[in-house]
């Protein structure tokens, strides 16, 4: 390798270093407010979570016969 050859590879180098630091803080800065962004949603998709179990719950309660057949009979006394 030629003392040209590295000049051509090194010049360069000042004029990129400044757009390294500046790509490096930019990704910085998104990284930190993703994790800004994840920290204030997880409690809410826990929260989801137990409401998704509990809608659960009650659809088995709703669906099960003998509450349907209980509805049905309150529906006829009050029909008398």
């Amino acid at each position: 390798m030629t003392i040209f050859t590295l000049s051509l590879l090194l010049a360069p180098l000042p004029f990129l270093l400044p757009v390294a630091i500046v790509w490096l803080v930019q990704h910085g800065k998104r990284e930190r407010a993703l994790i800004r962004a994840n920290a204030e949603v997880a409690p809410l998709n826990a929260q989801i979570r137990k409401l998704e179990q509990r809608l659960a719950t009650v659809e088995a309660l709703v669906i099960e016969p003998g509450y349907r057949l209980t509805h049905q009979i309150e529906a006829l006394r009050d029909a008398a």
